[in-house]
């Protein structure tokens, strides 16, 4: 059962993960550390600055939507969504603490997985490599980790269990298989939040 759970909330994260359109933002050299310090109006340079696509969503079922493609801006109590156009850096999202209420690491901290935020009303799902790239930046990946653990946010990992739980409904989903489209009912499930435990 747990094992069918983990598979649906990996089934949940592709179907909510489609791939954004937009070039990488610049970042890890001395002059985009100081265009980024100036447009976002940073006292100092942050401790830590990853590039990402990432996507939100709201708990319960999960539709499919698109990804935002830019930098992970760590910050002293959570961290900054930033995207850069018209050669300027841009805050498009937020995530601080006490707001921020829990990550998901899915093997741990030495894997190179995606990462979930939770917040109160909704989910970020976290892919940590340049655009373009397949592969998470494992390297990358363990630096935001660490600086979630600095901040005092809880992550969770596999053997927590998922963070999706089955709604008792089936549904029917177009599927290829074998080279042709068909329908096949699949069980419905949805996300909720693991922070938090949860009333039956």
């Amino acid at each position: 059962m747990k094992t069918a759970l983990v598979q649906a909330c990996c089934v949940l994260i592709t179907n909510l993960f489609l791939n954004g359109c937009a070039s990488q933002a610049p970042y890890g050299t001395t002059e985009s550390s100081a265009r980024l310090v100036a447009d976002l109006s940073l006292r100092e340079p942050p401790a830590v600055v990853v590039p990402a696509e990432w996507t939100s969503s709201e708990y319960g079922l999960v539709e499919p939507g698109s990804t935002v493609v830019g930098l992970l801006v760590s910050k002293p109590n959570g961290l900054q969504f930033v995207t850069y156009s018209d050669d300027r850096y841009r805050q498009v999202d937020e995530l601080s603490r006490p707001a921020l209420q829990c990550g998901y690491i899915w093997k741990g901290e030495d894997s190179a997985e995606a990462l979930h935020l939770f917040a109160a009303d909704k989910f970020y799902l976290l892919m940590i490599r340049e655009n373009g790239r397949d592969q998470i930046d494992a390297g990358q990946r363990l630096q935001m980790i660490r600086h979630l653990r600095a901040l005092g946010v809880p992550l969770l990992a596999e053997q927590n269990g998922p963070f999706v739980r089955a709604t008792g409904k089936t549904v029917m989903q177009t599927t290829k298989v074998l080279g042709s489209w068909v329908s096949l009912p699949h069980d419905q499930h949805e996300a909720f939040n693991p922070c938090k435990p949860q009333q039956n």
